[in-house]
């Protein structure tokens, strides 16, 4: 069962509660994100937001990155932002295990341990 609260359509998916905006597309394609959506993502007048499409079809948007490519090996996917530094996940998982061990700390990464290939 879902209702109108505020602008939001509130229901229930699999047992999970969600909140639902709706907004209207204008002549220019362009929509309005919702204040509490931006507030969340920290997203500013002028920045970019990415829109993703994942391989089971649904539809993801998030902050964009200020840089396109890792700082360490220039790879442009699976990018994550640390302390202001675009890394790959690879990336910052070797780095997690090469500051993990200078600091000589009993953490693992990867299924295995070991550091990732």
């Amino acid at each position: 069962m879902k209702e109108l609260r505020e602008g939001k359509v509130v229901g229930t998916l699999g047992g999970s509660r969600e909140i639902v905006y709706r907004r209207v597309v204008d002549e220019k394609g362009r929509v309005t994100l919702p204040t509490e959506m931006r507030q969340q993502l920290e997203i500013r007048a002028g920045e970019e937001v990415e829109f993703l499409l994942r391989e089971d079809g649904q539809w993801y948007i998030r902050k964009g990155f200020p840089q396109r490519a890792c700082t360490f090996c220039g790879c442009e996917v699976d990018l994550i932002q640390v302390w202001g530094q675009t890394l790959c996940r690879r990336c910052a998982k070797k780095y997690l295990y090469l500051l993990a061990r200078e600091l000589e700390l009993d953490i693992f990464v990867g299924k295995s341990g070991n550091l990732p290939d």
